[in-house]
C-alpha cells in the first residue's frame, strides 16, 4: 500500500479517538458548570452575602469578576 492509498480503517479509528475527546472535554465543562452552580447554591442556602460567594467562585474556579457576578446574580 502507498502512502496515497486511502486507509479506511485509520480514519475511522481518528474519527473515535477525536469523538472521545471531544465527549471528555464536554463531560468536564459540564461537571465545572455543575460545580459553579453547586458552590453558588450552597453558599446562598448558607446566607453569605453576594460578594463573599462572587469571591469566592472567583477563587475557586478563575472566572473573571464579571463572569462570577454574573452568575451568582442569574442563579436564584
Amino acid at each position: 500500500m502507498s502512502i496515497f492509498e486511502y486507509n479506511a480503517k485509520l480514519h475511522e479509528d481518528t474519527l473515535k479517538e477525536d469523538s472521545k475527546a471531544e465527549g471528555r472535554a464536554e463531560g468536564k465543562q459540564e461537571e465545572r458548570t455543575n460545580g459553579i452552580s453547586t458552590l453558588i447554591a450552597t453558599l446562598k442556602e448558607l446566607n453569605i452575602p453576594e460578594n463573599q460567594i462572587i469571591e469566592q467562585v472567583v477563587n475557586k474556579y478563575g472566572l473573571t469578576l464579571e463572569d462570577a457576578t454574573e452568575r451568582v446574580k442569574m442563579q436564584k
